[in-house]
């Protein structure tokens, strides 16, 4: 039995791009489309005496031959402390034999696959070529959004709102080489005033965007809510936008739209399509002036970067 791998953070960065994690999460949104890859329903571990969760995230990626397990934290506190509010480690399994070949830090893997949701959503669905972005929230998730989607996009100007201004103020210095203009702004409406495209990454469970604070059209790419409870955006929104998921039942369950199903002001059948859909090209939409983009994360994402990286 060989011996099995240990990949750094470090190496995750050194050796995937951001334009190669959009194509290979893209790659991995169509095979799960086309029925190629294996993802059951993540299981949660709630810490509510730590103020934070771990997630297990199982999976199998023939594209590449691997089966794997990501597990996953999410500590609202952890800044606070000098710690990133989400790390995760990855271990990957030879589907045939259960050999462990490698085990990944796979803090970095997920910033570079969220940040490909983001591209690959506003590729799909902005259709200004210069949109102007705001962050609601400026943590490392936010970060790896801009950092994705300036592949595929010349941003006009970021503006970055967080209830901690220092940290829209870290953020403002990192983004900065990405765009013309970048703007700290003093209050969430003032962010979202003249945005194409608002990034909701805050841990919150109670909804700190509403229909008052948005332009009249615009896209919504919400990746904050990834849990039972969690909620970035006021109900009125959902009811108003074409909604676009990564995966109908984990959106459903722990995506922005969970605390809608679950208090019944809106359904599974509210869902207009996935990204997946999208890309084969299964669905006809005619779009609404607010999009919204509920992504959760998927196991498949993080085995296919994983997968790729093995296979440089």
């Amino acid at each position: 039995m060989k011996q099995p791998r240990y990949i750094t953070d470090d190496d995750i960065l050194k050796t995937i791009s951001p334009a190669e994690a959009i194509n290979v999460t893209k790659q991995a949104f169509i095979d799960y489309a086309k029925q190629k890859s294996k993802m059951p329903e993540k299981i949660y571990l709630d810490m509510a005496e730590f103020n934070g969760d771990f997630r297990a995230m199982p999976a199998y990626v023939e594209r590449y031959n691997i089966a794997g397990i990501k597990w996953v934290n999410s500590h609202k506190d952890n800044p606070k402390q000098g710690l990133p509010s989400v790390m995760a480690t990855l271990i990957v399994n030879n589907p045939k034999t259960g050999e462990l070949i490698a085990l990944l830090d796979a803090t970095a893997l997920t910033c570079l696959r969220t940040g490909s949701v983001g591209a690959i959503a506003t590729k799909l669905l902005c259709k200004k070529k210069t949109p102007k972005i705001t962050l609601i929230g400026c943590g490392k998730q936010a970060e790896f959004q801009i950092k994705c989607i300036q592949e595929i996009r010349t941003i006009e100007s970021i503006s970055c709102y967080d209830v901690v201004t220092d940290n829209a103020e870290v953020l403002a210095k990192k983004v900065a080489g990405y765009t013309n203009e970048v703007m700290i702004s003093s209050s969430i409406k003032e962010a979202c005033s003249l945005a194409d495209i608002i990034i909701t990454t805050t841990p919150a469970k109670a909804p700190c965007l509403s229909l008052y604070d948005i332009p009249q059209s615009c896209l919504i790419i919400a990746i904050g809510a990834d849990a039972k409870g969690k909620q970035e955006l006021n109900h009125d929104i959902l009811k108003n936008a074409t909604i676009i998921v990564d995966d109908i039942k984990q959106a459903s369950h722990s995506g922005e739209i969970n605390t809608a199903i679950s208090e019944k002001k809106l359904s599974e059948h509210a869902i207009d399509a996935t990204l997946g859909d999208m890309l084969v090209g299964n669905t006809h939409l005619t779009l609404k002036d607010h999009i919204l983009v509920d992504s959760t994360g998927l196991a498949i994402q993080d085995l296919a970067l994983a997968g790729y990286y093995l296979q440089k």
